[in-house]
């Protein structure tokens, strides 16, 4: 009920109150109505009391705590008006009248309420696409609380908009309140959904210098395709459809047509009603070609060398592209020799008979900006000097945009913060002074994870973490970490120090003990370790650091057989120093998808510092990271090399420093480690035993990895992969090989000097303890010892 109905309501109401009581009365209605009655008249028209009658749920002290006319006041018909608005207010009432009687001593004034139903239930009927769960989501009102129309419909609204979202365009909905007894309400929603539309057809008419899959290409309305099942491409929705219409018109004017027009679309029905075909009548005109491209205004260059960054070229076809290339390449350059206000603008000519264009670059410099105050907003845990020592420009540096917007992205890479944004605005104390706000949103860096998987090849796999990346705000992380399975046991904590005393160097430790089952080995481990490091640059680090191991390498492995024994089982204590070389631009740690990370470590282990293993090491890795077509997906590759040889000519380097290939952190489709050159070796003591392969490790590793990572569900964090792998590990007196093994017929009955294949598919999880990973991989030519697929499962990123 809006306002002017309750008060016209409140004025009826009065009206008819004061009359009755007026002709009941006996003086005379002059004198009620003007104020001429004895003093005993006025007497009656003192307020003796006031009640309320009618609630149940609300109490009485509540609604008289709303009434301002009390015991002991005389009769006012303006403020009765405003108490009935003010008891309406609460909004738990449907009704509300106000009573008079005579009393002994005055007036006796009654509210009579009529209360709203509550809400019993709110129950949903017909909802396929959508569950109960998904729907309860979006209600808006409470159950057991007061019946409110207002937000039934709004509850209404919102399914609406999700069920439009999702592509159900037909879907209606009858809303009904069903008494469930006296005093509460069913809130029902009746749900058609209908069939989703689909796009069945897009249909072009006129265009003639453009293809049609040329113009579709730049369309999200499109016709169903196998990639519907994983985007919304093949949903029609009419926002959409306007988006793309202002896509094609920028798409034809970035061809050169600037005088090409595009009508509304016509949209027609299926007789399903479950697909509609859209045709789009297009006007082309001609292209435009460039007759000259000019500069003028604010040069700090002259026009040749300004002119060498323009892509735009003379009798060249027009492109709005290229424009606002320039533009910004122009503008960045200026703002980034401190003129935080420069600006560039086109200045054009047409001749729309001879269907040329003359363009011009205006420049406006303005005057010199530098940086006044930069403030952190939002680092309730963070210190601030986390984030400034991040910072690519300080206070009082001239102003620069492209060190702005690095510095975004140095404070993204951290991984403590879900978003960051850099505000510019003017100082108050001098225009040309700019103040930067730097507003970030913190993220959980503190974390206790459990987990639990099974694997075919390991069995039941437990997983426990705590840890902290970004310890007390310093930005320091530190964390415990358990793993153990049927193949692996793995005790470790570590400390990460990134910037020593804020400076450009940085510390690791990590302290470990291990236990790995190879396929004929069980190695174990205890060591320490620590390192640091320099950053060179924002993108390139090196390191230094030492490592202490004592191993052990013992009988048996998961290939199962009859124990073997082996002359090279042996241990001892490992003392190494390493050294590396690390260059990292992707834009995120964690789940990059861009940028490429390169490393390059060595690492020798001598007798000189009391090491009993002798042996160099090197290992280096190159990763690429794009999204190659599609928000949201991503191209992973990777490539890796190693190699390791002894130190002391009279020993070889021990079988469990050597290199290992297979499994899901390298070639997936085998089995973990399975990748390995071997000797045929004696199940046991007796010399007249059979013999097996027993698997020796290569020493040298080469492997190579492909993904296409894409979006399933994207709102909880499950995305697809698809993949194809290839490497393996070399003997010694084999070359590193580029062969596949899709070509070399002599791996189908041995072990080949080839590159090992595979391809497959999974899915990710990013749950709340890390990234979960489940995939199956499929050698591309098995030998027969092989497994024709192999399932895995485990905990964080691939690469």
């Amino acid at each position: 009920m809006n306002k002017n109905a309750i008060n016209k309501k409140i004025r009826q109401r009065m009206f008819f109150f004061l009359f009755l009581f007026a002709l009941l009365s006996p003086f005379k209605i002059n004198d009620l109505l003007f104020g001429s009655a004895s003093a005993q008249t006025q007497a009656e028209f003192i307020v003796e009391q006031v009640t309320v009658s009618g609630n149940q749920r609300v109490e009485t002290e509540a609604i008289l705590r709303l009434v301002s006319i009390s015991e002991g006041d005389t009769l006012d018909y303006q403020r009765i008006g405003n108490d009935i608005r003010s008891v309406y207010s609460l909004g738990f009432f449907r009704d509300i009248q106000v009573d008079a009687i005579h009393g002994e001593n005055g007036v006796i004034l009654t509210f009579i309420v009529e209360e709203k139903p509550a809400i019993d239930q709110v129950v949903f009927f017909g909802n396929e696409a959508q569950d109960d769960d998904d729907l309860q989501e979006l209600v808006t009102i409470r159950v057991g609380g007061v019946l409110d129309e207002a937000a039934v419909i709004e509850t209404e609204q919102a399914i609406l908009a999700r069920y439009r979202e999702e592509g159900y365009h037909l879907v209606e909905i009858d809303t009904e309140i069903i008494p469930s007894n006296d005093s509460e309400v069913i809130v029902s929603y009746q749900i058609h959904e209908y069939a989703k539309i689909r796009v069945g057809r897009v249909t072009f008419v006129g265009n003639e210098a453009l293809t049609d899959q040329e113009l579709i290409s730049v369309m999200r309305t499109r016709p169903n395709s196998f990639l519907s099942i994983v985007n919304s491409f093949g949903d029609f929705d009419a926002s959409h459809l306007e988006a793309d219409l202002q896509n094609l018109r920028v798409f034809y004017y970035d061809s050169g047509f600037l005088d090409t027009t595009i009508s509304q679309p016509m949209i027609e029905m299926s007789r399903t009603r479950n697909e509609v075909y859209i045709t789009v009548v297009i006007s082309e005109g001609e292209p435009y070609v460039v007759s000259s491209v000019g500069i003028s205004g604010d040069l700090l260059d002259s026009p040749e060398e300004t002119m060498e960054m323009v892509s735009l070229q003379p009798e060249h076809v027009f492109r709005s592209s290229l424009i606002r290339t320039d533009i910004d390449t122009l503008t960045n350059h200026y703002r980034d020799q401190g003129y935080a206000n420069a600006n560039v603008n086109m200045l054009h000519r047409l001749d729309q008979e001879a269907l040329r264009i003359d363009v011009e670059y205006d420049i406006q410099l303005g005057e010199l900006a530098y940086i006044d105050r930069i403030d952190i907003v939002g680092n309730s845990m963070t210190r601030d000097r986390v984030v400034r020592r991040e910072l690519a420009i300080e206070e009082g540096d001239l102003y620069s945009s492209t060190a702005i917007r690095r510095s975004e992205m140095y404070i993204q890479r951290l991984g403590f913060f879900e978003n960051i944004v850099i505000q510019e605005r003017p100082s108050l104390i001098d225009p040309n002074l700019i103040d930067l706000e730097v507003h970030v949103t913190e993220r959980p860096t503190r974390s206790f994870q459990v987990g639990f998987g099974y694997s075919s090849a390991e069995s039941f796999v437990g997983t426990a973490q705590i840890s902290e990346n970004n310890l007390l705000g310093r930005g320091q992380t530190i964390s415990f970490n358990l793993s153990t399975s049927k193949l692996r046991n793995l005790y470790q904590i570590s400390f990460i120090e990134p910037r020593l005393f804020d400076s450009d160097w940085q510390l690791s430790m990590n302290a470990s003990n291990s236990r790995i089952l190879y396929p004929s080995y069980e190695r174990q481990s205890r060591g320490i370790d620590f390192s640091v490091g320099y950053h060179i640059t924002r993108q390139l680090t090196t390191t230094f650091g030492y490592q202490l191991e004592e191993v052990s390498a013992n009988a048996g492995g998961y290939s199962g057989g009859n124990t073997v024994i082996h002359s090279r089982l042996n241990g001892g204590v490992t003392s190494s120093f390493t050294t590396g070389l690390y260059h990292d631009t992707r834009n995120d740690r964690y789940f990059p998808s861009s940028g490429t990370y390169n490393s390059l470590s060595l690492e020798l282990a001598d007798d000189t510092w009391f090491s009993e293993n002798q042996f160099f090491r090197t290992r280096s890795s190159s990763r690429l990271y794009f999204e190659p077509f599609l928000p949201g997906w991503t191209v992973r590759a990777n490539a890796e090399v190693g190699y390791v040889a002894s130190t002391d000519e009279s020993s070889e380097v021990p079988i469990f420093e050597r290199f290992y290939v297979g499994g899901p952190n390298s070639v997936r489709g085998f089995q973990r480690l399975s990748l390995s050159p071997s000797d045929p070796t004696g199940a046991g003591n007796d010399p007249w035993t059979s013999t097996r392969e027993f698997l020796i490790g290569g020493n040298k590793e080469l492997t190579f990895n492909l993904e296409l990572e894409f979006p399933i569900i994207q709102v909880v964090g499950i995305r697809g992969v698809v993949f194809v792998d290839a490497g393996n590990a070399f003997k010694p007196d084999e070359p590193f090989s580029l062969q596949l093994d899709l070509f070399d017929d002599e791996a189908h009955g041995e072990y080949g000097n080839v590159l090992r294949t595979a391809y497959g598919l999974g899915f990710r999880w990013t749950s709340p303890i890390g990234q979960l990973r489940f995939e199956w991989g499929f050698p591309m030519n098995p030998l027969p010892n092989e497994k024709p697929m192999v399932f895995e499962f485990s905990i964080g990123n691939s690469f």
